[in-house]
């Protein structure tokens, strides 16, 4: 299941495959840690942001497939996760 793209994790985890989502996880997780902290200078809120980016993945997995299945835009996964910590450092 790691060589599948996100786009098909997402849908499989929308569908309720929630091995899916630990791939999507494992696959980002190191990552956007370690954006996050370089870019809020070792903030101690680093965990909460990253949490808080999940939960929206989690929140939003039913919007990405059918944006994915519609072909309305191209699913980009990462930035995702980027415009999600902006919109939570704005709430």
């Amino acid at each position: 299941m790691d060589s599948q793209s996100d786009e098909i994790l997402i849908i499989r985890y929308s569908k309720g495959d929630f091995k899916s989502f630990d791939t999507l996880y494992n696959r980002y997780s190191v990552y956007i840690y370690n954006y996050l902290l370089k870019k809020l200078n070792k903030n101690p809120a680093v965990n909460d942001i990253c949490q808080a980016v999940w939960e929206k993945v989690i929140e939003k997995a039913d919007e990405f497939r059918l944006k994915i299945e519609s072909d309305a835009a191209p699913f980009r996964f990462k930035p995702y996760f980027f415009n999600s910590w902006f919109r939570t450092r704005k709430e």
